[in-house]
């Protein structure tokens, strides 16, 4: 078998939940699919939440944050 480079986003997910449905029934995933999980591919599944998380900023300003709900609830009393 060739080495399969890892997978990242959307592709990743889908290879990973092809995984797990082969886990719980070899015969719910397609004859490919099957015959990759058999030959001993095994996708790199996230270790925690944050690894699944999409990219995003690594600083959010709080104070703007509060004073946007504030204006909402402003906005909503009028």
């Amino acid at each position: 078998m060739t080495e399969l480079p890892e997978l990242y986003g959307p592709n990743a997910g889908y290879v990973a939940e092809l995984y797990e449905r082969y886990l719980a029934d070899p015969t719910s995933v397609d004859p490919e699919a099957r015959s990759l999980f058999a030959s001993g591919y095994r996708p790199a599944l996230p270790t925690s939440l944050s690894a699944m998380a999409p990219a995003c900023p690594s600083a959010i300003d709080v104070e703007k944050v509060i004073h946007a709900g504030r204006l909402v609830r402003l906005v909503r009393e009028l």
